[in-house]
């Protein structure tokens, strides 16, 4: 892959497309796809609906749960998560904060009041930088981060794990721990760390 600088005019603001993503990754996870963003630790690119539920499936998400998305772009995984497992649920994102804050309200405006999760009660979006937010409540943590992103993120990602956080990285993995379980999803691998997962 030639490692250009590219602009994307679909989606404005126009954003730009990491240059340092290397022929390696490309061989190991495929075909790499057209993300672009600026100075964000993660590109915002919405997840299937496929990937979502393998996203959470694969964290064996329970109720007592509290689960974190680091870049959660329009906050569809956290939503998610309380809807389908009346767990609570914590959205970081710093750079398309208005994304989610605008479906999180439209999915408050759809949801019957009668339901058994109401969001309301279990969903909450933070505008705040994942390498420094508050996870003091933090039971699964839930990341869609380029390399340089995880890399940046490793201390503090060796500390949730060692603490007994759960961490499900989608698309790129851990360089220093071994997944537990992987799952393939829409030629998209999502990756399952624990405490006991070893480290590399």
């Amino acid at each position: 892959m030639e490692k250009q600088r590219l602009l994307h005019f679909a989606c404005p603001p126009v954003l730009t497309l990491m240059s340092y993503l290397s022929d390696s990754d490309e061989d190991e996870h495929g075909p790499l796809p057209m993300w672009l963003e600026g100075d964000s630790l993660a590109p915002y690119q919405g997840s299937k609906p496929e990937t979502i539920k393998a996203v959470l499936e694969i964290a064996d998400i329970t109720p007592e749960d509290v689960v974190y998305d680091l870049g959660c772009g329009d906050a569809r995984i956290p939503i998610a998560a309380a809807e389908m497992y009346g767990c609570k649920a914590v959205g970081i994102e710093m750079f398309v904060f208005d994304k989610a804050e605008k479906r999180l309200k439209t999915e408050l405006e759809k949801q019957d009041a009668t339901g058994p999760h109401l969001i309301k009660d279990l969903v909450t979006i933070r505008k705040e930088d994942a390498l420094t937010c508050p996870m003091g409540d933090c039971t699964v943590c839930i990341m869609f981060l380029l390399p340089d992103g995880l890399k940046q993120m490793g201390e503090r990602l060796e500390a949730l794990l060692e603490r007994g956080v759960r961490i499900v990285t989608i698309f790129w993995g851990l360089k220093t721990r071994k997944p537990v379980k992987t799952v393939d999803v829409l030629n998209t691998k999502i990756y399952y760390y624990t405490q006991g997962s070893e480290k590399l």
